[in-house]
């Protein structure tokens, strides 16, 4: 599956001599996972259900990891070539929500790891 290619410090969208890259393979699967985790329930108005319930899942209920971590292996796997979620930890701490997991897909036998990091006081 190909999508638009992403700068991994900006989260731009990357163009190269003034044509729009194109992700597919691997670099594809990393980029998708990402915009899965980094969007929140009902920020696109195209697909309302897209995206991570952050607020009722992790900021105002730390308890609520074990869920957190349920709902995101269940986005990720809705994505058509990715076969496997594994390894996943997430922790609240100090007001930071750390995430971590690995991802694999048809393209690979290797895994691709995703991690992220977010702010949020209550």
């Amino acid at each position: 599956m190909k999508t638009l290619g992403i700068d991994d410090g900006t989260n731009d969208i990357v163009f190269q001599n003034g044509i729009l890259v194109i992700a597919d393979g691997l670099e594809s699967v990393a980029s998708r996972c990402t915009n899965i985790m980094q969007t929140l329930r009902g920020e696109m108005s195209l697909r309302a259900d897209g995206g991570m319930a952050y607020r009722e899942l992790v900021w105002e209920s730390t308890d609520r990891l074990a869920i957190f971590m349920h709902e995101a292996r269940t986005r990720i796997l809705q994505e058509p070539d990715i076969t496997e979620v594994v390894g996943m930890r997430a922790s609240y701490e100090n007001n930071i929500l750390s995430y971590e997991m690995e991802i694999y897909s048809d393209y690979s036998i290797q895994a691709v790891l995703i991690t992220g990091e977010g702010a949020y006081e209550r």
